[in-house]
């Protein structure tokens, strides 16, 4: 199950580009740090959501250094 959900992760993070990018970092930083303080992490399913959305950050972030070096 974490090797499917990590191909479709990397398939979501492969498909944005550009201005979708920049605009995934800031409303999913956003995202994550409103969640973080402002709301307990209780369900499974807010567990799930912000998992991927770490999972694409970190994908992204990676993809970025490897281009610029």
């Amino acid at each position: 199950m974490y090797c499917k959900n990590l191909e479709r992760n990397i398939e979501d993070a492969n498909a944005l580009t550009g201005p979708q990018k920049e605009f995934f970092f800031k409303n999913a930083t956003l995202i994550i740090k409103t969640k973080i303080n402002n709301h307990p992490i209780e369900t499974e399913a807010d567990k799930v959501y912000l998992s991927y959305l770490f999972s694409l950050l970190l994908l992204l972030g990676s993809q970025e250094i490897l281009s610029k070096s």
